[in-house]
């Protein structure tokens, strides 16, 4: 399984992921050794206040991005191993201890889980909201009903560090109260139920141990609302760009399974039934918890494990274990294994074997260029959304961008920036009151959604000239800017 997870983490990593927008953010709050309040590397708006749920990881982002050159692309790849491999590590080991031992279905589910989750194993805070939400499941089921202050006290530490690594932590904190509801009706309000009530107010606090106080939950207001609607990650999975149909049948599964193991437990807990529900009604709703639904299956799969121990299925088959063969059991294994490495060569993206740590079209060559012509480095600039995060770190902000990955701005802006991207009547009003002087987008391709951009800023000879095209991106400059620059 730990095999399995590295190789999905192996990836080469796009200018479009997050690692670099949030480690840029790190090295201003290492810089500055304070955190901001507000939006920070765009020009295109005025300040908007902004909490950065985030900091600790971004500043762990920023660690990892300011190791050796030479060490970076490792220590990357192997902290976004280490953090999945420790997830379903967890998740296994509860299993086992349950059920007794490894069973062929067990390593078939694990296998099925990985293979849906894994398109959220990148370098993104998200990473230690999979960890935190495992850890805090797997403590909810060992308390079985039975709260001690251990429990509380360990809880509790969990949300304050989860509340300043990730706003995920919303999650937590919706199937934690969905445990305490559970568990109250279920011990019909018993004086035990009553410490759930109490976890519940002590966790409400622990979240708001951070820097930024009570004012954290503003970090919810812009989900839900229309900035986010636009954002892939948070759509329907039946949504353009529709998720992979392989991926919603997997998951479906999961679900199903951890549904038929909590029904055939006759000590079930109605909390798993309620994490089930909750977790499968957000990723109805946004694809980006693909992630988090498998591990509340696993979790509740683990809780659940004596219904799908070797003995209850043999028996659910009017079998005995000395009936089988001890040859047949390891043909049945053998056939496991070579199900798994099947699925293997055939999920596992063959980008995740490659040498590199960067993908080719990442701007690395074009923002050098950039930074090189210090005059027209210093002129403001349009770029496009998809490798902002990249260029946020190489240009630290100087000079600021028109959009980031952060989305944390108004919707107008978004629609400025599609106006200029098509390049239609208002986006090129824009251009010149906003006095944008350079361009700086992806790759020079005619049936790109940047086509019309680069067609209207290719044939405007008077006033744009582009200056640098190659497979990393293309730049534009104003006329006056480049003379000014010679």
């Amino acid at each position: 399984m730990a095999l399995l997870c590295i190789a999905y983490c192996w990836r080469p990593l796009s200018g479009g992921d997050d690692i670099w927008a949030h480690a840029a953010i790190g090295r201003w709050i290492v810089e500055n050794k304070t955190l901001p309040h507000q939006t920070l590397f765009i020009w295109s708006t005025p300040p908007i206040p902004w909490v950065y749920h985030s900091w600790l990881s971004q500043i762990t982002f920023y660690s990892l991005l300011s190791s050796v050159e030479i060490f970076r692309p490792f220590a990357v790849a192997l902290f976004t191993s280490a953090l999945v491999v420790t997830t379903f590590t967890l998740l296994w080991r509860a299993w086992c201890t349950r059920a007794g031992g490894v069973s062929p279905i067990m390593i078939l589910v694990f296998a099925l889980a990985i293979y849906c989750s894994s398109l959220r194993f990148t370098p993104r805070p998200e990473l230690f909201s999979a960890l935190f939400l495992c850890v805090l499941l797997l403590l909810l089921s060992r308390i079985d009903g039975k709260l001690k202050a251990r429990e509380v006290l360990l809880v509790g530490a969990l949300f304050v560090v989860w509340a300043n690594f990730h706003g995920g932590v919303a999650v937590g904190l919706l199937l934690l109260s969905a445990t305490v509801f559970a568990e109250i009706l279920q011990q019909k309000f018993s004086r035990n139920s009553l410490r759930y009530l109490l976890l519940m107010a002590i966790v409400v606090v622990a979240v708001c141990l951070n820097p930024y106080g009570i004012e954290y939950w503003q970090a919810l207001r812009p989900v839900g609302g229309a900035m986010f609607g636009r954002i892939d990650e948070w759509k329907p999975f039946w949504k353009a760009p529709v998720l992979n149909p392989l991926l919603v049948v997997g998951e479906a599964i999961l679900v199903w399974m951890a549904f038929l193991s909590w029904m055939g437990n006759d000590k079930r807990r109605f909390s798993n039934f309620l994490w089930l529900l909750i977790m499968a009604a957000l990723f109805v709703s946004s694809r980006r918890h693909l992630w988090l639904l498998p591990i509340t299956c696993l979790a509740v799969l683990a809780a659940n494990a004596t219904t799908l121990s070797t003995p209850r299925l043999l028996g659910a088959l009017k079998l005995r274990s000395e009936q089988i063969p001890q040859s047949r059991r390891a043909l049945v294994r053998l056939m496991m294994i070579g199900v798994l490495a099947i699925a293997i060569a055939f999920a596992t993206p063959s980008q995740v074997f490659s040498s590199r740590w960067l993908q080719p079209k990442v701007p690395r060559e074009a923002s050098e260029f950039f930074l090189k012509n210090k005059q027209i480095a210093k002129k403001r600039i349009f770029n496009d959304y998809e490798n902002s995060s990249f260029l946020q770190w190489k240009l630290g902000g100087k000079p600021p961008l028109y959009v980031d990955l952060l989305n944390a701005y108004p919707d107008r802006l978004l629609n400025d920036y599609l106006d200029i991207v098509h390049a239609n009547s208002n986006g090129r009003k824009l251009l010149e009151s906003q006095k944008i002087q350079t361009v700086i987008v992806r790759a020079y391709d005619p049936k790109s959604s940047l086509a019309k951009l680069a067609k209207y800023l290719d044939g405007d000879k008077l006033h744009w000239r582009r200056v640098y095209k190659r497979d990393d991106g293309t730049i534009w400059t104003r006329r006056e800017a480049v003379n000014s620059a010679r």
